[in-house]
């Protein structure tokens, strides 16, 4: 009985890890932990290492079952569409890759490194000029 428990308990924290460098144990759904709230952008590096000096927002949304972004650049430039997570294997959702679908544009893939309720950094994939920047996001 004392060893059922313990495997329990080990079940339960390995099924609660995130996939994510951090948090190691996150017992809030990616979609809650990114949904709700505006990302501003703390630092952006591009695939140089140099910093670029430009302020973003993005804020991304559930309604009902439609998924939304609202994504602004030094408060004036606006780009909005729908988001989603990459499909994967056997009808799963790959919840490390965030699709952004802009309306009338292509869409851009993000690697999600660091996802917690107050951070999060995201690694640009395919960004016709901003491939592998790097996004450094602190929720407002």
């Amino acid at each position: 009985m004392k060893y059922l428990g313990l495997i329990v308990m080990s079940a339960i924290i390995l099924a609660a890890c995130g996939k994510y460098e951090k948090p190691f144990i996150s017992f809030r759904s990616p979609e809650k932990r990114i949904t709700g709230k505006i990302w501003e952008t703390k630092k952006i590096i591009n695939k140089e290492g140099q910093s670029i000096d430009q302020v973003e927002t993005l804020e991304l949304k559930i309604e009902g079952s439609d998924s939304t972004f609202i994504r602004i650049f030094n408060g004036t430039d606006t780009i909005t569409g729908r988001w989603r997570w990459r499909e994967a294997l056997k009808g799963k959702w790959d919840k490390q890759i965030l699709v952004l679908m802009p309306t009338g544009q292509n869409r851009n893939l993000f690697d999600i490194r660091t996802l917690t309720n107050k951070k999060m950094e995201l690694i640009d994939r395919d960004g016709p000029s901003t491939a592998f920047n790097e996004y450094f996001f602190e929720s407002k």
